[in-house]
């Protein structure tokens, strides 16, 4: 019964967990990356015009990116904003996907707790300060920048200004697999039902040897009032006598063979005489 109960209970686990999973996977929208969004076109998409993604795009020679390029380039209304702050008030009341750099999205991701970032980052590259060419103060500022990032102090200054939102770090919000603490309590109700299936099965055990012992006990006494005289006859039985034929010397013999009575019958010589001493046989 508890194995059925616990069975029972993890299939209807299983079972509820497959249709929530199944219920937030039609609800979610299916674009997780750049590819997603270039084969659709119930969401538009956009940077700022004149921008460097703006820029990267045009002169990308990566397909899906070309692809990207021709949609938002021929688009009407125009799908490029002139702000950072218009392309997220954009993506805030309409059907709109805001391509920006990710240090920026970042930014503002952490003070915007309805913005979200879709997919991984379409390229990296990294950021420098420009000074006239031939300017003394170049090598000075790269080994500044060189051992502020050896010390790790680039990474303390971004955590300082980027974690200062409000909002937390960005959670996986898919479904996942059951875990302990949710299937826990099933597996106590496993446990109490194995161990009270152990003492009923040590309770049965111990009344049947004593239900056993008490028949048997009840069964030797039943025997015992006959069992002195059947051991008394026995041994008389068991005792014989024999003669000597010659020196007329007696010899006491006896033996014990059970609780059977054995007879000794004499063997006579064909004159009447004994042929030898007696012997047990039966």
């Amino acid at each position: 019964l508890w194995g059925w109960a616990f069975t029972l209970i993890i299939i209807s686990s299983y079972t509820a967990n497959l249709a929530a999973f199944l219920t937030v996977q039609r609800m979610e929208v299916p674009v997780e990356s750049a590819d997603d969004l270039a084969d659709q076109t119930n969401i538009e998409y956009g940077t700022i015009h004149a921008g460097s993604t703006m820029t990267f795009f045009q002169n990308s020679r990566y397909q899906t990116y070309q692809r990207m390029w021709n949609y938002m380039h021929s688009k009407q209304p125009s799908v490029f904003v002139k702000s950072t702050e218009e392309g997220i008030a954009r993506v805030l009341n309409s059907r709109y996907a805001f391509l920006l750099e990710s240090t920026m999205n970042e930014y503002h991701r952490r003070r915007n707790c309805n913005l979200t970032q879709i997919g991984g980052l379409l390229d990296t590259k990294g950021y420098g300060i420009g000074l006239p060419l031939g300017s003394p103060f170049r090598d000075e500022i790269t080994l500044a920048i060189l051992q502020l990032q050896e010390n790790n102090r680039l990474e303390i200054l971004k955590r300082k200004w980027w974690e200062g939102g409000k909002c937390p770090k960005e959670q996986d919000h898919r479904a996942k697999g059951l875990g302990m603490e949710n299937i826990g309590g099933i597996f106590v109700v496993l446990i109490c039902g194995l161990v009270v299936a152990i003492f009923v099965a040590v309770m049965e055990f111990v009344w049947a040897t004593r239900r056993s012992a008490e028949t048997e006990e009840v069964g030797v006494s039943a025997r015992s009032p006959g069992k002195e005289g059947t051991q008394a006859s026995d041994s008389k039985a068991a005792l014989h006598t024999s003669n000597d034929r010659h020196g007329g010397k007696k010899e006491l013999r006896s033996g014990w063979a059970g609780r059977g009575i054995y007879r000794a019958p004499w063997r006579r010589h064909s004159k009447g005489r004994p042929a030898g001493p007696l012997e047990l046989v039966g």
